[in-house]
């Protein structure tokens, strides 16, 4: 446990460092209203803090951290912001123009490498090991929901309020 504290003085210093550049971006913003590049700067900036701070919260509490920058996330999108400051976050995480198509590209490259570290740390051995359990999820996790989505479109056709001509299309794609 002392161990995790002292990790904290390593990250308060780096998140007071990007507290000021993101207050320094923001007064950037207010004065050229119209540059895009000063937006993103401030997004990335206020995401990464969001996310070293979650995190480091995550792994104080004995989780992932990976956990606690997903949680950032979700309170920085629509989900928690957009909800209780709607107007903050479309400040903050405007749903047009470049700043917005560069925000895109920057999280799916995000995604596409984290989905690649995710990748890099499966080891295959475990999962050979582990045949039955994991065919049995696989399966599960693929035929199950196709099931009940197929299950839900035949039998509950009213409530999508679909023509029935399509049915069987319609419910296969549930």
């Amino acid at each position: 446990m002392v161990k995790m504290v002292t990790g904290f003085g390593k990250i308060i210093p780096l998140l007071q460092r990007v507290l000021i550049v993101i207050s320094a971006l923001a007064v950037l913003r207010l004065i050229d209203a119209g540059g895009s590049m000063s937006m993103v700067l401030m997004d990335i900036s206020i995401m990464l803090a969001l996310a070293i701070a979650f995190g480091c919260l995550a792994r104080w509490l004995c989780q992932p951290a990976v956990l606690g920058e997903i949680l950032g996330g979700i309170i920085l999108g629509p989900t928690v912001l957009g909800t209780i400051a709607p107007g903050t976050q479309s400040w903050i995480f405007p749903s047009t123009g470049a700043s917005m198509q560069t925000l895109h590209a920057a999280a799916y490259l995000g995604l596409m490498a984290f989905l690649f570290t995710a990748g890099m740390e499966v080891g295959l051995t475990g999962i050979r090991h582990r045949s039955t359990t994991t065919v049995i999820a696989s399966i599960s996790g693929i035929l199950l929901p196709f099931v009940l989505g197929f299950g839900m479109g035949v039998l509950l056709p009213q409530t999508w309020n679909y023509p029935t001509r399509d049915m069987m299309i319609f419910a296969a794609f549930m």
